[in-house]
């Protein structure tokens, strides 16, 4: 698995220490913020309802998403396409008994 490091200082009693901080996959895809990256999770929250139960799944999916297009390479504009979406995913359908 990747991690992504992040370096980040720490300020305390007016002294800076170094700290490193490895963010989760979602914490990234929230804060993604390049042109292609902002393209791409707007591809993918369309599919989502605008409330904050689809906004948080649309962010789950976009981080898989976006997490798996940096480790293969692909690129952002992977990222939305059917195929690769939680939403168009197939769905088991309950069957209760009658």
């Amino acid at each position: 698995m990747t991690a992504w490091l992040v370096l980040t200082l720490v300020e305390k009693d007016n002294r800076f220490w170094q700290a490193e901080y490895y963010p989760a996959a979602m914490t990234l895809a929230a804060v993604a913020n390049s042109l292609s990256e902002l393209k791409a999770r707007e591809r993918v929250m369309t599919g989502y309802p605008h409330n904050m139960r689809g906004r948080m799944l649309g962010l789950r999916d976009f981080s898989h998403q976006y997490v798996n297009a940096i480790r293969s390479g692909s690129g952002m504009s992977s990222i939305g396409c059917a195929k690769n979406s939680l939403v168009d995913a197939p769905r088991k359908i309950a069957h209760l008994p009658n």
